[in-house]
């Protein structure tokens, strides 16, 4: 081979090699404001939830616990949305089967086996306080609404990278990573709390170790030892597909249900804007049956009452 084909053929193998593993040269900073910006809307998906902690030490919570949820949505307009979200709850070596679901007029849970039907005016409370948090927010998108609260990565996440692409749920995403600024996050998450809240839960209260909120604040700072981020959002239409999170968090002063915990969160959106098929769960059983059954094994879960209300 002619010695001055080398440098070609190295050329055109690097990029074989870098178009194969999917790179992607976009500014970072670009892609996040492009995805968390606009009117893009998701009206229908798949969830997929992943929430866990390998707890360490010698409290009453020790070693992995976690909490899956899978399942369907679709939102109609400013009506509540439907959803069917089947799980587990596990932690201290038992694992329960959950889940929760709505076809927009009535509410369900799911336990073990059984599936139960909230009293229908539990359903309408939860029905108002969807509508207003959907005329705050209305026309935003996954990461708009995560944006609206406050909650904007653009500002606590430092180090950012552009990782090249990703699959998720079949859909070509941009991976972006950078490492968590602690403090400003609790900043967003504390504008996002405040949003949320009426009135009487904005002030400033001491919780249940007497600590204010700005003490607890910097309590969290100081135990979140470091913390990660990846962002997916699609190659091209720039929404936010996926979240994963990942913490080192050791126990604050004084603490003594654990001594320190991986902490990870993985938020899933697949099959964006897709048909989704959502059905009433048959035969299913007062929810005061559930609650009866969960103050059994020492779960303090209230019954409800004719009119919605929630008693011990």
């Amino acid at each position: 081979m002619p010695a001055r084909l080398l440098p070609v053929l190295a050329a055109a193998l690097l990029t074989l090699v870098f178009a194969a593993c999917g790179g992607n040269s976009e500014d970072p900073n670009a892609v996040l404001e492009e995805t968390f910006s606009g009117d893009k809307e998701i009206t229908s998906g798949r969830l997929q939830l992943d929430l866990s902690a390998d707890v360490k030490g010698t409290g009453r919570v020790q070693g992995p616990v976690s909490l899956k949820l899978d399942g369907p949505f679709d939102k109609d307009g400013d009506n509540m949305p439907q959803f069917d979200l089947e799980g587990t709850v596990a932690g201290n070596g038992m694992t329960y089967e959950v889940g929760a679901a709505s076809t927009g007029e009535k509410g369900f849970v799911l336990f073990e086996t059984e599936e139960y039907v909230l009293a229908q005016q539990t359903f309408e409370h939860f029905k108002r306080s969807y509508d207003r948090a959907q005329r705050k927010h209305a026309g935003k998108n996954a990461a708009g609404e995560l944006a609206a609260l406050g909650i904007d990565p653009r500002k606590w996440l430092r180090n950012v990278q552009n990782e090249g692409q990703a699959d998720v749920g079949g859909v070509e995403t941009i991976k972006i990573t950078g490492d968590v600024d602690v403090a400003q996050l609790l900043d967003d998450l504390g504008k996002a709390k405040a949003r949320g809240d009426d009135e009487k839960s904005k002030r400033d209260p001491d919780d249940r170790h007497g600590r204010s909120s700005g003490e607890h604040k910097r309590e969290l700072d100081q135990a979140v030892k470091s913390a990660r981020v990846e962002l997916y959002t699609g190659k091209d239409d720039k929404i936010l597909r996926r979240i994963f999170f990942d913490a080192d968090v050791v126990a604050p002063a004084g603490e003594e249900d654990f001594e320190s915990a991986d902490v990870k969160f993985d938020y899933s959106i697949l099959e964006v804007n897709e048909p989704q098929k959502i059905t009433e769960p048959a035969e299913a059983r007062p929810f005061n049956e559930l609650a009866d059954q969960l103050r059994g094994l020492g779960l303090g879960v209230g019954r409800s009452t004719s009119d919605g209300r929630t008693t011990r």
